[in-house]
């Protein structure tokens, strides 16, 4: 805890900057930090909450951020909390990503920056977003316990980075999945939890992210029991790129109606591509 201030402090003292972003998912870890650099930020300072919505945010997901955003309001001073939207929509990314899933599934190669979607739905608006407001520091909720990667990553930059025009704070990078739970439990003004973990899911994001779909089994089940219809999509479409890209037999059909509209992405997109070669 003593670290994660620490970290907070030194961005502020070293950049003197008078207005930040908290990047705000809905999620645990996002909670936490939000509430931690909440806590921390002299007065003075503005806070923008910022909640990125990919446009395929599970229902009561959704519906929780959006009223955490106003709780923030509510419980802090110089608070303005802001739901930014993509010009693009998820629908457009569907085929392409399940079929670079499938690609990585099969191949046992797992990329997570494969997917076009996160820079276009997520990343692309808030570096947007931060620049219309003038915004040089933000805050997230990354954890390094969440991959080998970001422990690699957290040693590197200690939490603090800049890249182009942004400086990057991360000031839960070293806790643990423990030490956010308790540091929300414990809190002195008792902030809502969003219902997803009840309901099953490990985390926010996506509802039909392929990453449940391949690698998230936890999620998966919960979606399958609260949202069948998107789970039996995201099935159709796994399995359908699965036998195109190991040539199984066309006797394993699925009359999914998503599959026709694949198989037609995947003519123009892929197939199309190979025959041109």
């Amino acid at each position: 805890m003593n670290f994660s201030k620490a970290i907070i402090r030194y961005a502020i003292g070293k950049y003197k900057v008078k207005k930040v972003a908290i990047a705000f998912s809905g999620g645990l870890d996002s909670l936490a930090c939000t509430l931690l650099v909440l806590d921390n930020l002299p007065r003075d300072i503005r806070k923008y909450i910022v909640f990125n919505n990919t446009t395929n945010e599970i229902p009561e997901s959704l519906h929780y951020t959006r009223m955490m955003l106003q709780w923030f309001e509510e419980n802090y001073q110089n608070v303005k909390s802001i739901e930014v939207m993509a010009e693009k929509h998820f629908n457009e990314f569907i085929f392409e990503i399940f079929y670079v899933a499938a690609q990585m599934h099969i191949n046992r190669k797992w990329k997570r920056n494969k997917f076009r979607c996160y820079y276009f739905l997520k990343e692309k608006p808030a570096k947007q977003f931060y620049r219309k407001i003038n915004i040089k520091l933000f805050f997230t909720g990354l954890r390094a316990e969440e991959s080998r990667q970001r422990k690699i990553f957290a040693r590197e930059t200690g939490g603090v980075f800049e890249k182009g025009k942004l400086i990057h704070v991360m000031p839960i990078i070293w806790w643990s999945r423990k030490d956010v739970i308790d540091f929300i439990n414990n809190h002195p003004l008792n902030p809502p939890i969003n219902p997803i973990y009840e309901m099953g899911f490990d985390g926010t994001g996506c509802m039909l992210c392929p990453i449940k779909f391949f690698f998230a089994k936890k999620s998966l089940f919960a979606l399958k029991r609260h949202y069948p219809k998107a789970y039996q999509l995201g099935i159709s479409l796994r399995n359908f790129f699965i036998r195109k890209l190991t040539k199984q037999s066309s006797l394993l059909t699925d009359d999914h109606p998503i599959v026709n509209l694949a198989k037609k992405w995947l003519e123009r997109n892929i197939d199309g591509c190979e025959r041109e070669k």
